[in-house]
């Protein structure tokens, strides 16, 4: 009999180690989870901080900008910048602007259907069912409140899009482009969609090549301000004659243009991993930032 009872004794004694073993275990990885969970949270409200700090640095060098009615790749903000914030991190910030792009919201087909067809020369990618993209974004019944909306049409691919992104925008409030900062490819399209004469838009886009040539190389030529949005002004700055087929091209590009931007696109890069892409835009008469959209593919 006392045999059972210290076998019995025995056998609770080793299940009370394996219970106290496994609650321990337990409670140990649940520590270690928390704290891992902690950490990352921790991690993520750093680089929220970070992103906002970088936000807050670009929109006060758009603020200051000592041209502020003529943006232009010329500008303190455009373009590429390593910031390191108060976590002493560094970022690579590219910021450019959205009037640099061309707006779907206002294409109709035929300008569509000419972008596409100069962009897939300019880039070598191909649209999968072209006719029906175009259809398909032309024909959408409200403007698209975001570039998102544009993944949910039945006949527009996904991969199509990312590939579009840096290209177009919905998020302008004309289809006015910036003369300043619009890429040679994007004025082809638009020249090549206004059915100019061929002679006066090559002339015009060597001239644009020419001048941004001499902008970039620092030779004293400014970008054109709003002085220069007239027919006869522009021409002469382009240094182009007073032909009938420039006359022409000039006075059906001008309405088409601007040179202040009051959106912008921002991304930031850690390496070469982009951590964000935000959209914002600054109301030219009281300042007020708002974000348009707000990105962070790590977050997903």
């Amino acid at each position: 009999m006392m045999e059972n009872k210290k076998g019995s004794l025995l056998i609770g004694t080793l299940w009370l180690v394996v219970v106290l073993g496994v609650i321990s275990t337990s409670l140990l990885f649940n520590a270690g989870s928390l704290l891992q969970l902690m950490e990352r949270r921790l991690e993520r409200y750093e680089l929220k901080m970070d992103f906002m700090t970088i936000l807050n640095w670009k929109t006060n060098q758009i603020l200051t900008d000592s041209r502020p009615y003529e943006d232009s790749k010329n500008a303190s903000w455009y373009g590429e910048e390593t910031i390191r914030t108060p976590n002493d991190k560094s970022y690579r910030v590219v910021l450019t602007d959205e009037e640099s792009r061309l707006n779907l919201n206002y294409m109709e087909q035929h300008q569509l259907k000419t972008f596409l067809a100069i962009w897939q020369q300019y880039t070598g990618n191909l649209i999968g069912k072209e006719d029906d993209f175009v259809t398909a974004v032309t024909a959408h019944e409200k403007p698209f409140l975001s570039y998102e909306e544009l993944y949910l049409e039945e006949d527009v691919f996904g991969e199509d899009l990312e590939a579009l992104r840096d290209s177009v925008t919905v998020y302008t409030a004309t289809m006015q482009l910036n003369i300043n900062t619009v890429s040679m490819m994007t004025l082809e399209a638009i020249l090549e969609a206004l059915n100019v004469d061929d002679f006066a838009k090559n002339d015009f886009l060597e001239a644009m090549q020419e001048m941004r040539r001499n902008q970039a190389a620092g030779n004293n030529v400014y970008a054109f301000g709003e002085e220069d949005l007239y027919p006869r002004t522009i021409r002469e700055k382009l240094d182009m004659d007073a032909t009938p087929q420039n006359i022409n091209l000039f006075s059906r590009l001008i309405p088409l243009l601007k040179v202040d931007s009051s959106n912008y696109r921002m991304h930031v890069f850690e390496r070469q991993q982009l951590l964000l892409e935000c959209i914002f835009s600054i109301d030219a008469v009281t300042e007020e930032i708002s974000i348009r959209t707000w990105y962070e593919p790590q977050a997903a």
